[in-house]
């Protein structure tokens, strides 16, 4: 699809945080108590409200990709997991990520070879969240794209082809 004048750009670090995620993290912790308490409480009902409450940070819903095209995009949809990588991540690929969380993704309008085959995905832990590693790998294990997060809502890095790559979504 069509962008007029690209993806946004780089989000300052500390703005983009600050302002989108602490406060509503805040309300999503309130809600997320009340539902576990309602489920019954202790470890079921508490992993059950983290599924269905998610921190501002959780990268699950849709997003923007482009290839490196300036005015080129397209959207990819990911589901994030119950906080561990698939079995396997990272044996084909060679994308190693030590404390990483994981999920899927799918393809829904990326006609690029690499960005067309999205299929997982795992996000490394970093103290502050930004620079936090995100390695994409096809449904065989291929590597598709390792970025590096630069905001809640903004990837950049490369494909696994050396091709610049932006993920972005727009913020809440």
């Amino acid at each position: 699809m069509a962008l007029a004048g690209g993806p946004p750009p780089k989000p300052e670090k500390g703005s983009d945080f600050a302002k989108n995620a602490v406060g509503k993290n805040l309300v999503r912790n309130v809600g997320r108590n009340v539902l576990g308490n309602m489920i019954g409480g202790g470890v079921i009902g508490a992993t059950v409200a983290s599924q269905v409450v998610r921190t501002e940070q959780d990268l699950g819903g849709k997003w923007m990709v482009t290839d490196g095209s300036a005015n080129c995009g397209c959207e990819v949809q990911i589901r994030t997991g119950a906080g561990v990588i698939a079995q396997g991540f990272g044996r084909t690929s060679g994308y190693k990520l030590k404390d990483a969380k994981g999920g899927n993704m799918k393809n829904i309008s990326c006609s690029n070879p690499h960005l067309a085959n999205v299929a997982r995905f795992a996000l490394g832990y970093s103290f502050t969240g930004y620079d936090a590693t995100l390695a994409i790998e096809s449904g065989s294990g291929q590597p598709v794209a390792q970025m590096k997060r630069d905001g809640i809502n903004y990837f950049s890095g490369t494909l696994a082809d050396g091709t610049p790559v932006t993920m972005w979504r727009r913020a809440g």
